[in-house]
């Protein structure tokens, strides 16, 4: 992770990362200040106010089958909390798949993507937006997104922790590439409170609930609902309230 290119506005740093995959190395950085069509999942805007916040992509070309695909995500989300408890002390947790919380709100989305080179190499372009020192948000989102700099009532330094979550990212790499999924599973887990829990997903034009029980080895969550259990890859998931089956 040594070689950043920096934007001043760009339209999604995954995008532009996708544009140039075949002219760039493994652990290339695309950092933009604004992105003017930032994406989340299913192609939903991501909303970031400019120079105030981080918003990057990391390409990777991991050594494993596709079947591991979901688990990069899992440790991106462990590499933006021990990155924010470092930097500001706060305790922020992991929403499965790509979400990190702070106090019930959103401070960061995590977009991961499957791509190609023209060789054929398997490569997935992780994007990260962390709302770091922006204090105002659009109305619809003002119940369930959040900052970090709201809650330390301080502005960060957004370099120092860009550092920080790159050797974090670097660490959890490293553990991945060398095959320690269990590792990563078992850091997911307590760094989440997730699990446990009633929830729903949405998928498509359905809805499953149930109770969230596991992560299994491919990263997918594991649900216990009346039928039985069931292994889920994708989805919007929604933790229901408290004594809220």
């Amino acid at each position: 992770m040594n070689n950043i290119i920096f934007l001043n506005t760009v339209d999604s740093t995954n995008t532009y990362l996708k544009s140039v995959i075949n002219d760039v190395n493994e652990g290339t950085i695309v950092l933009a200040e604004e992105q003017t069509a930032g994406r989340g999942r299913f192609s939903r805007s991501w909303i970031s106010q400019k120079y105030m916040n981080l918003t990057f992509s990391l390409l990777l070309k991991p050594n494993y089958g596709a079947e591991k695909f979901g688990l990069l995500s899992l440790l991106s989300g462990i590499a933006v909390v021990r990155a924010s408890k470092s930097v500001t002390g706060l305790t922020t947790t992991c929403k499965w798949p790509n979400d990190v919380l702070l106090d019930g709100k959103k401070v960061c989305g995590i977009l991961s993507e499957l791509v190609k080179d023209s060789n054929g190499t398997s490569c997935v372009i992780v994007g990260i937006g962390i709302n770091v020192n922006q204090t105002e948000f659009p109305e619809e989102l003002q119940t369930t997104a959040t900052s970090l700099s709201l809650h330390t009532h301080t502005t960060i330094d957004r370099l120092h922790l860009l550092s920080v979550l790159f050797e974090e990212l670097k660490k959890g790499y490293e553990q991945f590439q060398s095959g320690n999924y269990s590792a990563i599973i078992q850091d997911w887990k307590k760094n989440s409170t997730m699990l446990g829990q009633h929830i729903s997903v949405q998928q498509n034009n359905s809805t499953l609930t149930g109770i969230a029980t596991d992560i299994a080895d491919d990263g997918a969550l594991v649900i216990r609902t009346d039928s039985g259990l069931m292994k889920v890859y994708a989805g919007d998931v929604t933790i229901s309230k408290k004594g809220t089956p």
